[in-house]
């Protein structure tokens, strides 16, 4: 897909991949199964693994947890610079996941 994204510069354009990737779920080249096969790979991810990256990445550097800054920040309205928003994406991630995997597992135990 990367070759014919190449602007008329002859470099790689991600605005261009998001374009592709929208057009192409319009036109039906992408059917609803690719959404399932997400789900499936969450379902595979052991929970271990995803409370280890939790307590890790999830929380580092501990005193004060890093997430509790950006979220305070985010609060506050003081989340202006890109690598603090880069650091709010990167320590809230493990979280994000925990908590798809929970949605995850009680919607599919509510199914028969």
């Amino acid at each position: 897909m990367a070759a014919e994204i190449e602007t008329e510069f002859g470099f790689f354009c991600p605005k261009a991949v998001v374009a592709v990737i929208l057009l192409r779920f319009r036109l039906g080249e992408f059917s609803s199964s690719s959404g399932l096969l997400m789900l499936e790979y969450l379902q595979r991810i052991p929970w271990s693994v995803v409370i280890l990256f939790c307590l890790t990445l999830g929380l580092a550097p501990f005193t004060p947890p890093h997430i509790v800054e950006k979220l305070r920040m985010l609060f506050q309205g003081k989340l202006v610079r890109p690598i603090d928003w880069f650091d709010l994406l990167l320590h809230s991630f493990p979280w994000m996941i925990l908590i798809a995997k929970l949605a995850l597992s009680f919607i599919g135990a509510k199914r028969p």
